[in-house]
């Protein structure tokens, strides 16, 4: 509809129905259309776009919702079809009416139900109408405490009755007073029963016999039961009568809310009369105090503009009466006590409850209900949250929602203080439908919830699930600071339910314990928190109120992470169970240094944890593992997670262990533990994706696991999968189970070579020496096979098998048992060729150690000599295999004069000095040389190397001797040895001579006394190296440019930042072709400027000059090279004018002048001419880069251009008779041209005197 009122067309859809005159509709949302025709199904309709977001499913646009579902409510509705339809938009429900009298509703499980599917739609319970008519219309009525659906049903005669309202749906009343807790369990009938012992007595509730009434409320004390409906008070009196008498019935309509209360004690004998119990009624406009007999105490008046109406009403069980009205104004009263004519007290100003709804930034919408605390100090608060929807139709206007609002308000009435706390767990936020006070701890609260946001398997599982099965609700429970800061922590959760597992109403909590009411089975289950699992009887022994109020105490801490507070609440209960449990609590919550504490108090005894599934023995042994460090308890552990983890684990806490050591990112610790709980297929899991390291090993576990239980073929994977250390276990699972044929099989199979040998070696363990040799074959361990060749004396056969193979190890193995042959007693023929044989093979086989001990034993000198050779250059000399027959073979050589080798052979093993010593005593000075190179102060000490080094020089070793200097950090002498004997200096020697240390005395001496040396031997880098070193850059950049090295040259100067560093290098690089060469003609440019060279940079930018009409005639670039030389001494502050700064102005007129000629001989040739002309006879032409020639060549080349051929020839006869050769500064192909092409190319660049005959030139010379 448009501003002017005019309905105009917004969305067109073409229904389906199969009785078209029969189609019933309705809108249940905004855009979401429900039609009904006859048919056994509900049709729903999206004419507009859902709200969800991208990750959902593909959005259906229509969608059928069955009758028949194949429960047994299905086939209750078996060929029956819906007639009616309607939508509660407050609960989101859709009642379909069908043929045969039933009631048929689906509630939503979507926020809204534009987001809303087939599978987002919960089937409640069917309702069936007596009479089994067809049920033409359905419509909702809206009630706070109930709902109510108005049917319209067919007659027997055909005409339409409307049939009385049928109570769907009903909040159950219910009030304790423990033990005793009554219960409404029919619309006038109530049930009080015993909470701890299942007594159950009924109460009739009813006017005069005959008529019945609708109950609204109940509070049920000591002594009185007060029950009452929307018109009348029914009071009666707690006896053991099974259908009691109304005492007193008061009426009061139009009640809107009533309560009651009585002073009692537990003194028999004083029981209250009627007149001390005090009942509250609430009308529309006015409180009324009463007593129990109807009398009024007094009557408060409420002004419906300023107070509004009183809406919610509680008592205390210690006379406090807390009243919200309609406005959320609380006003709280002292009911009077001892007297029966007591009147009624206001405490305190009465109080606005403002809470603003961030999303909206309006207010909360009204009061739903009020409880108050045992001692009345505080009041709890349901408020209600008015959604604003977009109107049924989608079109226009809105439509108002109202919804419980997830905050419950806490109103403390000693500090008048509001706050408030969202019905929130685990991130998971519910909707309040029900609370109550602890009867025994006034800090306590709980609150009944219903999940508001159900996961899509909830959903699908409500869908699929029978009308039989309940949602199950969460009953969270708070803890209040009882100090006034107003501070409230959740203490915990737990489902609503008994403990068979069915869906039940929270009637009654004092802590640890909890009141369920089970409706279907008409009784109250007593249920202990989670929280306080195994800890009940410590709360139900003599000190069971102070035991409850610490772990009360104990939770609300622990909640607000005071793990000092938390424990010191605790330190005084002794009973073990509840240690445990209190670790536990501690695990739960990650308190880490509480649950050290609780473990700490867990005794070390035989005794059982009260019937826990842990004992104090593995408890103890955790302690155990804990180091007590400055009274703390630290452990190996990385992380505080994994500490806690590992606790849980000894508290057969595994969810929580298993969480723990995820977050700790501990997965090879979750792998164990999954591997000690048997979850092999968990474990396998987590070693797959985050511990890869041990995902060998963890298949290996699982394996043996697999065998113990006999399961071989899964083990059998397992160890496949294990790697080579499962491979090898393989083969004895089968031999464990006497799988023999299946274990040759597998061999075959894998054809892995450690298979082979372990089949052949139980092959040849059993006799089969012959088919053990075909797997060895197969397994190519020649080494068995020499072994079985041998004990068959088969001699030539291991021959064979070695010279065949050329495995060392069969080579080795055949020596040993050649050993064995040669030297068993009796002799042998061919013996020594036998024990040569023997020293090969141990040589070949690498054991030359046994080859020398061999060689030495049996005199074998040649075979000796040539073993020890290999050791002393072989990478076993020293500390090898060989260094014990390499020691003997030095000794031997000892013995016979052969010092050379012995010492050659002494150093290879280590003994460094014995082999100097050696040499030294037998003037072995050769050795002795060679030897140098292997000392350092690391293996030899000071003396020696200086000895050496002196022996050395005696016998003109002088290079050796200076590396053993420098070795030994005698520097100076090694530098002066260096100088006096030539002895080449090599860049390693160079780095020995240069002193460790910058502090050394001597440090810059001895680097300009390497540099020298280097720069003596033509290592001109390592001398610039040196020099820099020394800190003088200008040695070492004149020792680079030495060198000849470009590159190096421009590098050190760029790095240098020196001004004559910077001079010497552009001086260097002006020796090279520049000119040709663009960037050194940058680089000299730049190193002159950043020495601030002017003069050279002068000159420089002249010789650029003359080069560029030299060589190119380039008169533009021989400009710019003279402007650049003008600016750079314009830019000298320290600079003065000079000659050469005039000479370089005259010069540039003189190029500028000729370039101004070039460029006008196109538009301008004779004037271009007398330009030129005028140069030739100006003085200031010889200061200039430019010469005669270069302008007697472009004149004749002008007059060419013109086709003056003569005036051109003229112009070249005139450059002859002055002394200047043509040839060089006139192409040869123009002299051609002109008739000179026989000149002689001869330069010159000397100026000529001026000549008055130029003149004529320009005049005699004509220019067509």
């Amino acid at each position: 509809m448009d501003t002017a009122g005019k309905m105009f067309e917004d969305a067109k859809m073409k229904l389906s129905a199969a009785n078209p005159s029969e189609t019933r509709c309705c809108w249940a949302g905004s855009g979401l259309l429900v039609t009904v025709s006859r048919e056994p199904f509900v049709r729903l309709w999206k004419l507009s776009p859902s709200r969800s977001k991208g990750g959902h499913e593909e959005e259906q646009a229509h969608y059928l919702m069955a009758l028949q579902d194949g429960s047994e409510q299905g086939a209750k509705l078996s060929k029956d079809v819906a007639v009616s339809v309607a939508y509660d938009p407050n609960r989101m429900v859709i009642a379909c009416g069908t043929a045969k009298g039933h009631v048929v509703r689906w509630r939503c499980l979507e926020d809204d139900s534009r987001d809303a599917t087939d599978a987002s739609w919960e089937l409640l319970p069917l309702v069936e109408v007596p009479g089994g008519n067809s049920i033409d219309d359905v419509s909702w009525c809206c009630r706070r405490d109930a709902t109510v659906l108005a049917a319209g049903v067919s007659g027997s005669t055909g005409g339409r009755l409307l049939c009385p309202w049928l109570v769907i749906e009903n909040s159950i009343c219910w009030s304790s007073c423990l033990p005793k807790i009554a219960v409404q369990t029919a619309a006038d009938r109530l049930a009080v029963m015993d909470g701890d012992h299942g007594t159950r007595r009924g109460v009739q509730c009813s006017g005069d016999g005959s008529e019945r009434i609708h109950l609204k409320g109940a509070v049920l004390l000591k002594a009185f039961l007060v029950c009452w409906s929307h018109d009348t008070v029914f009071v009666f009196i707690a006896t053991g009568v099974e259908k009691a008498k109304v005492v007193t019935r008061i009426s009061a309509s139009p009640l809107v809310a009533a309560t009651a209360w009585c002073h009692e004690v537990d003194d028999e004998a004083n029981r209250p009369a009627l007149a001390d119990l005090t009942v509250v009624v609430a009308y529309p406009r006015r409180l009324t105090f009463l007593n129990g007999s109807g009398a009024q105490k007094k009557e408060v008046p409420y002004i419906e503009s300023t107070d509004g109406a009183p809406r919610a009403l509680a008592c205390s069980a210690s006379g406090l009466l807390v009243v919200v009205s309609s406005t959320n104004i609380i006003r709280v009263w002292e009911l009077g006590r001892g007297a029966a004519t007591a009147q009624p007290k206001p405490v305190g100003a009465p109080r606005r409850i403002n809470i603003i709804d961030k999303e909206s930034g309006e207010e909360v919408g009204i009061v739903e209900s009020v409880a108050a605390n045992c001692n009345g100090t505080r009041a709890s608060i349901l408020m209600s949250r008015h959604e604003k929807k977009a109107g049924d139709g989608g079109g226009g206007g809105t439509a108002v929602r109202h919804q419980i609002d997830a905050r419950i308000v806490f109103y403390d009435i000693v500090n008048d203080l509001l706050a408030f706390k969202y019905c929130k767990a685990s991130d998971v936020l519910y909707s309040p439908v029900t609370h109550t006070w602890d009867h025994r701890d006034p800090r306590v609260m709980a609150c009944e919830g219903r999940d508001v946001t159900p996961t899509k398997a909830t959903r699908r599982q409500g869908v699929e699930s029978s009308s039989s099965i309940s949602r199950i609700n969460t009953l969270l429970i708070f803890i209040l600071d009882d100090s006034g800061s107003g501070q409230i922590v959740m203490q915990g959760t737990h489902p609503c339910r008994t403990p068979s597992g069915t869906a039940a109403l929270p009637v009654a909590i004092a802590t640890p314990y909890i009141y369920f009411y089970d409706s279907s089975a008409g009784s109250v289950s007593k249920v202990c928190q989670r929280s306080f699992a195994g800890m009940e009887s410590a709360c139900d022994g003599p000190q069971g109120a102070s035991t409850a109020k610490a772990l009360i105490d104990f939770s609300f801490y622990l909640a607000k992470g005071n793990a000092d507070a938390a424990y010191r609440a605790v330190r005084a209960v002794e009973s073990l169970a509840v240690w445990e449990n209190l670790c536990r609590m501690a695990v739960k919550t990650r308190q880490l240094q509480v649950a050290r504490r609780c473990l700490g108090r867990i005794q070390v005894s035989g005794e059982g944890s009260g019937g826990g599934p842990v004992s104090s023995a593995p408890a103890a042994a955790l302690r155990a593992s804990f180091v007590l460090r400055d009274g703390d308890a630290k452990a190996d552990f990385a992380t505080d997670d994994e500490e806690l983890a590992a606790i849980a684990v000894h508290l057969d806490m595994i969810e929580e262990a298993e969480e723990l050591y995820r977050q700790a990112s501990d997965y090879f610790k979750l792998n164990k533990l999954y591997q000690r709980l048997g979850r092999w297929s968990d474990a396998i899991a987590v070693a797959e994706v985050h511990d890869r390291m041990h995902l060998s090993s963890t298949h290996f576990a699982c394996a043996k696991s697999l065998e113990a239980k006999g399961d071989v073929e899964g083990a059998l994977k397992n160890y496949e999968k294990a790697g080579p250390a499962g491979l090898s276990e393989i083969p004895r699972m089968f031999l464990r189970f006497g799988l023999l044929q299946p274990l040759k099989d597998y061999v075959q199979r894998v054809q892995k070579p450690f298979l082979y040998k372990w089949y052949g070696q139980y092959l040849e363990s059993t006799g089969k020496g012959k088919e053990a040799e075909d797997y060895y074959r197969q397994a190519e361990d020649w080494a068995a096979l020499v072994r079985l060749s041998w004990a068959r004396s088969d001699l030539d056969g291991a021959r064979k098998i070695c010279r065949d193979s050329g495995d060392s190890n069969a080579t080795y193995q055949h020596a040993k048992y050649l050993q064995d042959y040669c030297t068993a007693p009796g002799g042998v023929e061919g013996r020594g060729k036998l024990l040569k044989e023997v020293v090969d093979g141990y040589s070949y086989s690498g054991r030359v150690g046994a080859a020398l001990r061999l060689a030495q034993t049996y005199d074998m000198e040649a075979e000796l000599i040539k073993l020890s050779m290999q050791a002393v250059y072989s990478d076993e000399g020293a500390g090898g295999t060989a260094t014990a027959g390499a020691m003997q073979a030095a000794r031997f050589y000892e013995t016979k004069g052969d010092y050379a080798r012995a010492a050659a052979l002494y150093q290879k093993i280590g003994q460094t000095d014995k082999a100097i010593s050696l040499c030294l005593a037998t003037q072995q000075y050769d050795a002795l040389r060679k030897l140098a190179d292997y000392l350092s102060p690391e293996t030899t000490d000071q003396a020696t190397m200086e000895r050496c080094a002196k022996v050395l020089i005696e016998q003109k070793y002088y290079d050796k001797a200076v590396q053993l200097l420098a070795s030994s950090k005698q520097l100076e002498n090694a530098v002066a040895m260096c100088k006096d004997y030539d002895v080449p200096i090599t860049e390693e020697l160079a780095e020995k001579l240069t002193p460790k240390d910058r502090d050394h005395p001597k440090y810059r001496e001895l680097l300009l006394a390497i540099g020298d040396l280097s720069k003596q031997h033509g290592l001109y880098a390592l001398a610039c190296k040196k020099f820099t070193q020394a800190g003088d850059k200008i040695r070492a950049m004149k020792a680079l440019l030495r060198s000849g090295d470009t590159e190096k040259i421009i590098f050190y100067a760029q790095t240098a930042r020196a001004k004559e560093v910077y001079v010497l290098a552009a001086n260097s690089l002006q020796s090279l072709d520049w000119f040709n060469n663009p960037e050194l003609e940058k680089n000299i440019i730049a190193f002159y400027t950043r020495a601030k060279a002017t003069d050279q940079l002068s000159r420089f930018q002249q010789a650029r000059a003359h080069r560029a009409i030299d060589e190119h005639q380039d008169v533009e670039g021989a400009i710019a090279a003279l402007e650049e030389a003008l600016a750079a001494v314009d830019k000298d502050p320290d600079g003065s004018p000079t000659h050469d700064c005039s000479i370089m102005k005259s010069g540039l007129e003189v190029l500028r002048k000729f370039g101004e000629a070039k460029k006008s001989a196109d538009t301008d040739p004779r004037a271009s001419l007398v330009a030129c002309g005028s140069l030739l006879q100006s003085s200031e032409l010889k200061d200039s880069p430019l010469r005669p020639g270069d302008i007697y060549a472009f004149m004749a080349q002008l007059f060419h251009t013109n086709g003056q051929t003569s005036d051109a020839a003229e112009v070249v006869k005139r450059m002859i008779h002055q002394s200047i050769t043509p040839s060089v500064y006139i192409p040869r192909k123009l002299l051609q041209e002109i008739g000179f092409g026989g000149l002689p190319r001869e330069s010159s660049d000397a100026h000529v005197e001026d000549d008055p005959i130029e003149d004529e030139i320009v005049e005699e010379i004509g220019v067509s």
